[in-house]
């Protein structure tokens, strides 16, 4: 197989897991909290110096490299649930939540429900963490609970607790990696939310833009067909050029 085949076939297998990404973004448009993703390519260029099973001419030649996923932090649309423990988060906080293994998570999915032990639980069961890093519990004496716009949790004896509402550096945001429902795990040390409110009673949708995707689905999918039309041509002209070669012999 030559390098055109080899070059055809790494824009091929690129749009595929362009077309992933996008239909996952579109699974998601209606995930609470959930943030778009999309795929980063880059040019690799294999040396022309050092022949290989993909290379053996003397020009260098240009493949296409899956680099990677970024995620548009975007907010997306706030939606009334009227659920006391539904909570929203403005400009760039997360909530905090304990890991399975006790590592500390980070989410804006604020669809939150109260465990058999008055634990406040995130969708996926993870415990919503305080301002000291301790899961929030809430008794029957609390009564019904209200959250303040600082997180402060409050019931009828007062003052429960505070979520745990960090933010990131805008250049460590790059640094999040996705971690099952909604949630995200990184490296990077958050600070306290300067700036972020917490809205009782509302969840922030997925900044997912359904129309934008589906163009996107439509240009990876013309691409696609494109190529493979590009390859079957290619192959065409050899077969014919070895045919003519045979009969000249």
């Amino acid at each position: 197989m030559d390098n055109t085949l080899y070059v055809g076939l790494s824009r091929q297998a690129a749009l595929q897991r362009q077309m992933d990404v996008v239909a996952n973004n579109l699974a998601n448009m209606n995930t609470t909290g959930f943030k778009s993703e999309n795929v980063v390519f880059r040019q690799y260029v294999q040396d022309s110096s050092a022949p290989t099973a993909f290379s053996s001419s003397q020009d260098d030649v240009s493949f296409v490299l899956d680099y990677g996923i970024t995620r548009s932090m975007a907010p997306g649309p706030l939606v009334e649930t009227g659920n006391s423990l539904g909570v929203a988060l403005t400009d760039r906080g997360f909530l905090t939540v304990e890991g399975d293994d006790g590592t500390v998570m980070y989410t804006r999915n604020g669809h939150l429900s109260m465990g058999q032990d008055g634990t406040l639980l995130t969708p996926s069961g993870h415990p919503v963490l305080d301002i000291d890093g301790t899961p929030i519990t809430v008794t029957p004496a609390d009564g019904q609970i209200t959250i303040a716009k600082d997180g402060t949790v409050s019931g009828k004896l007062g003052q429960i607790a505070q979520l745990g509402v960090v933010e990131f550096a805008p250049e460590d945001e790059g640094t999040l990696q996705k971690f099952g429902d909604s949630l995200f795990t990184s490296e990077a040390v958050p600070q306290p939310a300067v700036n972020a409110q917490v809205l009782q009673g509302m969840v922030e949708g997925s900044n997912v833009v359904p129309i934008k995707e589906m163009t996107t689905m439509m240009q990876i999918s013309r691409a696609y067909q494109s190529t493979s039309r590009m390859l079957e041509q290619y192959q065409e002209l050899q077969t014919q050029s070895i045919q003519r070669l045979a009969k000249i012999q």
